[in-house]
């Protein structure tokens, strides 16, 4: 595909900044653009080059454009403190999109109130998700590792998830930045 074809761009590049800071700025792009593409901004030529489909730089081909509210939870909310998860949470969470259940919590960092971004990390503190918390940093540490159903897990029974999956994006979509 072209970017004739493709009606946007996002060119994300310049000597002095990291391929890191690069490679996420492409993928914040490909939140509002069909394609975005890495390429040397500084190189003369390179905008017409990269929009005439020449195999410049690195491509990052399109994808399903994830919910406002789910971008917003993704890039603009600054995490307030993180939850460990172990094994299963991560498969739960990565390959089911469900909610965070406080069974498959194992580790609170930082203090936070409920209603506040979070980051969500794998048994080797990778970032696999941010959301909005459904209960504070005291909360979450009480009902942590606890099933559902146990009188001492939650304190309100429809509350039952510390991270709702409506509440939460990827982090394929999520910005990774740690707190």
């Amino acid at each position: 595909m072209t970017l004739q074809k493709a009606h946007s761009i996002a060119l994300a590049y310049q000597p002095y900044l990291s391929r890191a800071t690069a490679v996420l700025a492409a993928l914040i792009a490909l939140a509002a653009v069909p394609i975005a593409v890495i390429a040397n901004a500084a190189r003369p030529g390179v905008l017409d080059a990269v929009v005439g489909g020449a195999h410049v730089g690195t491509w990052f081909p399109a994808r399903q454009r994830p919910h406002s509210r789910k971008l917003w939870i993704a890039f603009a909310a600054a995490p307030q403190g993180s939850l460990v998860v172990d094994h299963g949470a991560v498969r739960a969470l990565v390959e089911r999109g469900s909610s965070l259940l406080a069974v498959g919590v194992t580790e609170v960092l930082g203090d936070f109130d409920d209603g506040v971004p979070v980051n969500v990390l794998s048994p080797d503190h990778q970032v696999i998700a941010r959301g909005l918390v459904g209960f504070d940093a005291d909360e979450v540490r009480a009902m942590a590792g606890r099933p559902t159903g146990e009188p001492a897990c939650c304190a309100v029974a429809d509350r039952a998830s510390p991270l709702h999956a409506d509440a939460s994006a990827p982090a394929q979509t999520a910005a990774t930045h740690e707190m």
